[in-house]
């Protein structure tokens, strides 16, 4: 473990058990070994660091639902349960934390916070879309928006309540009700009648997509280079007839951002499809 490394996992221990207010950059800097002077090496401010730790929790849970680890052998279904475990006990490992960030957190980082937080909801929505589409199939296709929030809000309805409430409830067998809850919705869909407006074209996916690549490149360090290739890609797919020289161009540029790839896999599969 590197020292800035290390500084987020000592920081992330003190921020949980004291408070982000009640914790100095000394405290933290003694904690790794290392000199206050030499704490801002690596960061400029204790604020900088407690926005690294939040990228850092995100990132984990991104990799899960970006990387999803399917087990070979289990039905869609059960893969989605699988992952959603595993997002739910990666979530839950930090949870003195994250109620530390509710109570104690600096109202100076708020719009900070506020957009790490989208982008985690928003790269949940697409991974719920797509593997509730992929479990269901097209019959649910006028209900997905619905579907997507209401285990979104489910989800993080009782993830709050286990965080801040302490609730004793195996990831397990939550995974496994929440799949079933939706899926007692899905069986009387028939009865139903959607309430937002249905996600029902590729077009829409890929709108998504952009969106989120866009967010991500705004506060994830990513080249100049690579921000304007992103912008020309969108631009030029948004053509009513798109270069197709040009599109694989991006795309084949663009695969040297390891970080971008499960996006744009998709929109490549998306774009190139329907030109």
């Amino acid at each position: 473990m590197d020292k800035k490394q290390q500084l987020l996992y000592e920081a992330m221990q003190l921020f949980s058990s004291k408070g982000f207010h009640q914790t100095s950059v000394q405290e933290i800097a003694a904690s790794a070994g290392i000199s206050k002077g030499a704490f801002y090496k690596h960061f400029q401010s204790k604020e900088q660091l407690f926005i690294e730790i939040l990228k850092f929790c995100q990132s984990e849970i991104s990799h899960i639902l970006l990387h999803p680890e399917f087990i070979e052998g289990f039905s869609k279904k059960e893969n989605f349960v699988h992952v959603l475990e595993i997002q739910i006990r990666k979530t839950l490992a930090n949870k003195e934390f994250f109620i530390m960030a509710f109570m104690d957190h600096p109202k100076e980082l708020l719009k900070e916070t506020e957009e790490l937080m989208h982008d985690m909801r928003e790269m949940q929505k697409i991974f719920y879309r797509e593997n509730l589409e992929a479990i269901y199939g097209p019959r649910i296709q006028p209900f997905l928006a619905d579907l997507v929030v209401l285990f979104e809000g489910m989800l993080n309805g009782y993830i709050g309540h286990l965080i801040l409430e302490d609730y004793n409830l195996e990831p397990k067998r939550l995974a496994t009700s929440l799949v079933e809850y939706i899926e007692a919705v899905v069986a009387r869909l028939d009865s139903l009648e959607p309430l937002l407006q249905p996600i029902t074209s590729e077009v829409s996916k890929s709108t998504q997509l952009f969106d989120l690549l866009e967010m991500r490149l705004s506060h994830a360090g990513f080249s100049e280079n690579t921000k304007q290739s992103i912008s020309l890609l969108k631009e030029e797919a948004e053509q009513s007839q798109p270069r197709i020289f040009l599109l694989e161009a991006l795309f084949t540029y663009l695969h040297q951002e390891d970080r971008l790839q499960p996006e744009l896999g998709q929109l490549k599969n998306i774009i190139l499809k329907g030109v």
